[in-house]
């Protein structure tokens, strides 16, 4: 295993300029996924998601795929709720390694050429490190570039962990309405990092509008899920569910427009 090491001071505004323009990337890529194609050689995988008791060793892995992973500068983003992309760390072809913005040695790069991947180590992970990790290789000049999907980090056991509140709500709406609308309510939960899914009769649909994470006065978060329905899958679906999971509070909330629909029959 290939453990960084610091870049010289002569070598820090070069990378200054060069992160800067990867952050810029990122952002692109992040902002319009659609107009950006981050699927050029090589392929980059992460797991969808991690989860760590706070205090113990987190790893983050980032494996590539037709490419040798020495052969590709590797560069980490941290994403949070309300925040531009944050850059991490840059874990050079030669070795070297820059932190940046506050990222101290807890943050560790460590390249593994025997299963051509790399890892992301964070020692004495805590709940605030929390978040979205995106993993970026490039082979010099940003020719190249590819990224994964990112790793929804998420640290349990900690101080300061909210569970969230869950409630659906439906507006009056004219039940022969061609389309039918059920808004699923987040709240009051710590840290950001939080997965939302809409199923029917036990199946997951896509048909919905997330918006992502705020950050609310008392400093825990809330976010909304608008699910858009046909008028014959509204009326021929016995179990129309909004599902959250939230792994830092190791919680997984499901609510059903059935039990709403029972609530506001007995109120």
């Amino acid at each position: 295993m290939d453990r960084a090491r610091w870049l010289t001071p002569r070598k820090m505004d070069a990378v200054n300029l060069a992160e800067t323009v990867v952050q810029g990337v990122l952002y692109l890529l992040l902002a319009f996924p659609r107009q950006a194609d981050c699927s050029t050689a090589p392929r980059v995988l992460q797991p969808q998601r991690a989860s760590f008791q706070e205090g113990s060793l987190a790893f983050l892995t980032c494996k590539v795929q037709e490419g040798e992973i020495q052969d590709y500068n590797v560069l980490w983003f941290q994403t949070k709720p309300g925040l531009p992309p944050a850059n991490v760390l840059k874990h050079g072809m030669d070795g070297s390694v820059y932190r940046i913005h506050g990222f101290t040695e807890r943050f560790q790069a460590i390249r593994r050429p025997e299963n051509n991947s790399h890892l992301l180590q964070i020692q004495g992970v805590q709940t605030d490190d929390s978040a979205i990790y995106w993993c970026m290789v490039e082979s010099g000049n940003f020719s190249n570039v590819a990224c994964g999907d990112g790793t929804r980090l998420s640290v349990f056991g900690g101080q300061g962990v909210l569970k969230p509140s869950v409630i659906l709500l439906t507006s009056d709406q004219d039940p022969s309405a061609p389309v039918l609308y059920i808004l699923c309510v987040v709240s009051h939960f710590y840290p950001g990092v939080l997965e939302v899914t809409w199923n029917i009769n036990g199946n997951a649909t896509t048909s919905e509008a997330t918006v992502a994470p705020v950050l609310d006065g008392d400093a825990s978060y809330s976010l909304s899920s608008l699910l858009e329905l046909p008028n014959h899958i509204w009326r021929n679906s016995p179990s129309i569910a909004c599902e959250v999971r939230h792994d830092s509070s190791c919680s997984v909330i499901s609510k059903t427009l059935q039990e709403c629909s029972e609530l506001q029959e007995g109120s």
